[in-house]
């Protein structure tokens, strides 16, 4: 509208302008504090903003739990006035520390003089429900202690071996490993036709001293690992001991130290000569002179199959029967006695059977 209205009518004119871009928001995002795997991301990491209203679409979504390492975030914001400005993008970078698992050695016990058992472990510390089939290999295991260690406390050592997780580091607790004192069963058996026993001689060291006799046909005693113990084996007195077996050989004394389960027989046989002569019970010798040194008139002298280095006189007035060739019970009949000698009857009578004289 011009001033001079007079000479000059109002005129229109226009022009066009054009607005090429948006304006891009400023997105304000720092690296978060690290967190222990098993976190799953909050607010607390996704926690971007815009200086304009908007929307955020974080990725990885709240929930997520993140392996261990260096994890990247992303957010996409999405502007409320989307003529005006443009959506963008921005990240950050979340440090994620490996969560830690206690590894444990098991306890264990075992009795002196024993093997080892198989040492064990335990992990403790998973998260998510998770559990040692996430682990890869195995940890390593040792202790120092042997069968013949001394009773006590040895430690096992547990160290990382070939254990390995991409989300899990490791603590190491050793345990131990209690060696007990176990008593051990010694068992002596009494056999052969005849009867003795069998004692420790001396006490052992440490007791309970050990006693058996015939019978009691077998006998067990248990003693504390390292007891040293001597057995010496007395026949009665129609008995003669033959020898030992199992654990024990020879008839002399046994020497054992107990350090397992023991077990050995004790053999007595019957002397090889015996009188009989009723009503009195037999009377057994270990040579056909003392037998018949003994033997009253009417007497029966047996012998077990055997040889007999003898030269043998029976110069008494009395009448016997001189049988042989019988088992070691004197039971039955089941070959010949040998006389290496002689044998020289000059006074009384004597019946022979079963004996060889030569």
């Amino acid at each position: 509208t011009p001033t001079d209205a007079a000479n000059y009518t109002t005129a229109t004119a226009g022009v066009t302008l054009s607005v090429t871009a948006k304006l891009v928001p400023v997105i304000t995002w720092t690296n978060p504090t690290a967190i222990t795997y098993g976190t799953p991301l909050s607010a607390t990491q996704l926690n971007a903003t815009a200086d304009v209203p908007g929307a955020f679409v974080h990725t990885p979504a709240a929930g997520t739990v993140l392996p261990a390492g260096n994890q990247t975030l992303s957010v996409t914001f999405t502007p409320t006035d989307t003529v005006t400005y443009a959506s963008t993008t921005a990240g950050v970078t979340l440090a994620v520390n490996q969560a830690v698992a206690i590894v444990t050695a098991d306890n264990l016990s075992r009795a002196y003089g024993t093997a080892n058992p198989i040492l064990t472990y335990s992990v403790t510390g998973f998260v998510n429900g998770e559990t040692a089939a996430v682990l890869s290999g195995a940890p390593l295991l040792d202790t120092l202690a042997t069968p013949t260690s001394p009773l006590g406390t040895y430690p096992i050592t547990v160290t990382a071996g070939t254990l390995g997780s991409t989300n899990y580091s490791f603590i190491f607790v050793n345990g131990i490993l209690i060696i007990t004192s176990t008593d051990y069963t010694v068992t002596v058996t009494m056999s052969g036709s005849g009867g003795g026993r069998v004692d420790s001689v001396p006490p052992p060291t440490p007791p309970p001293a050990f006693t058996c006799s015939s019978v009691s046909g077998a006998c067990s005693q248990k003693f504390p690992p390292g007891t040293v113990l001597y057995l010496a084996a007395t026949p009665d007195s129609n008995s003669d001991f033959v020898s030992w077996g199992g654990a024990c050989t020879g008839s002399g004394l046994c020497g054992l130290t107990i350090n397992a389960v023991q077990g050995l027989t004790a053999t007595f046989n019957y002397k090889p000569v015996r009188v009989i002569a009723p009503p009195s019970v037999p009377a057994y010798f270990n040579t056909l002179a003392a037998a018949y040194a003994a033997a009253p008139n009417g007497a029966t002298i047996q012998t077990q199959v055997s040889t007999f280095l003898e030269a043998l006189t029976l110069n008494r007035p009395i009448t016997l029967t001189l049988d042989g060739g019988k088992d070691i019970g004197y039971m039955t009949t089941v070959s010949v006695t040998t006389v290496q000698g002689s044998l020289t009857v000059s006074q009384g009578q004597v019946i022979i059977s079963d004996v060889v004289i030569k």
